[in-house]
This record gives C-alpha cells, structure tokens and sequence, in this order.
C-alpha cells in the first residue's frame, strides 16, 4: 500500500472466482530505505531481489529465499540465483550475533560471509577458492536507477590477489548494486 497524495494506492488483478485480489505495491521507501533492520541481508522465506545490468539492461538477474534446511546443525534458508535461466543455489543463515553465514557445500562447513559489525579492511577468506572477501568501506553512496544508498557497506572481491569487483550492501534491504556484474537493484520484496 502506498500513500499518495492522501491516496492509497494498490496493484489488482483477479483471483480464481473471477473478483478482485488486492496485492499492495511495493513502496519505494522500502526499495530505498529497507525494511526497517538492520541485517545486510534479511532472510526470510519468499525474500526476493531483483537486479538489472545497468549497463547492457539486457539480463536480469533473480534472488529469492526459498525455504530453510538443517546443514551441519545450522538452520539455513536455501536461496536461489537465477541469472538469466542458469540456476544455482547458496545455503545463507544469519547469526544470532547478526553475522550472515554461508554454508560452503565443497567444504561441508559453515563460513562468515557478512560481518554484521565489519570493519574497514577487514578480511573474510572464502575457503576452498582462490578468492578473498574484505570489507572495503562503510561509508560508500551508491545510486541506482531507483534510489540513493548511502552508508553501505563495500566489500571487495579478490581472485590471486587482484581485486574483481565489489558488492554493495545497505542495511534492511541486502546486496543493491554489484560492480562485477553491473547489477542495479530495481525491486525487492521484503517479508
């Protein structure tokens, strides 16, 4: 539901029996400025992002939480990437401490994959490949086609020690630009 003008504005399309069904329309605010938490990437089932290449506009590229699975005694939400039709999966949970978590299926371990407190020049190491995770800033803007971030958090990418891009994170809303691939969040849906 969104606000406008003293106006409430709402998407409609039609159920089964043929009458209205009121779905609400994302309101920019939340693509803007979150969900309200303060988790890098809240996790909850039926989460979705949806990122656009900012520079070609052709692909599209899809993040959704789609339910949870218990991996070496961790709870995890299994998410799906969907990169213009190829399909891969990652196992994410977020930490009682707010740490986000990736479970590393080479490996069978858990590993930190967000800080929830980072610290500039902070390293994450990726096990088990040749790249390395490190937080770059914490203070960085980014604009998108949509929306003004500031404050987000930066981490940069390396492969053998050359750095390959970063990934932008902001508060309450998750990851909303991607230098590697020149993704730009363009909608989300927070549950």
């Amino acid at each position: 539901m969104v606000a406008l003008g003293g106006s409430l504005v709402f998407g409609c399309k039609k159920n089964s029996s043929g009458l209205p069904l009121i779905l609400p329309v994302m309101p920019v605010s939340v693509l803007c400025n979150g969900n309200g938490t303060d988790s890098w990437l809240p996790l909850k089932t039926g989460n979705e992002w949806h990122y656009k290449n900012h520079v070609n506009h052709s692909r599209l590229q899809t993040i959704t939480v789609l339910d949870q699975e218990t991996r070496s005694g961790h709870i995890y939400f299994k998410v799906e990437i969907n990169l213009a039709g190829r399909i891969t999966e990652q196992f994410i949970r977020e930490a009682t401490n707010g740490d986000i978590h990736q479970y590393n299926v080479i490996l069978g371990k858990d590993e930190l994959y967000i800080p929830s407190e980072p610290i500039s020049g902070q390293i994450i190491q990726a096990s088990g490949s040749q790249t390395t995770r490190q937080v770059g800033s914490l203070t960085d803007t980014i604009t998108t086609a949509k929306c003004n971030y500031p404050n987000v958090l930066r981490i940069d990418l390396f492969s053998n020690g050359t750095l390959t891009g970063s990934e932008f994170y902001h508060r309450g809303i998750g990851q909303v630009y991607n230098s590697t691939n020149y993704w730009d969040l363009v909608s989300v849906t927070l549950h």
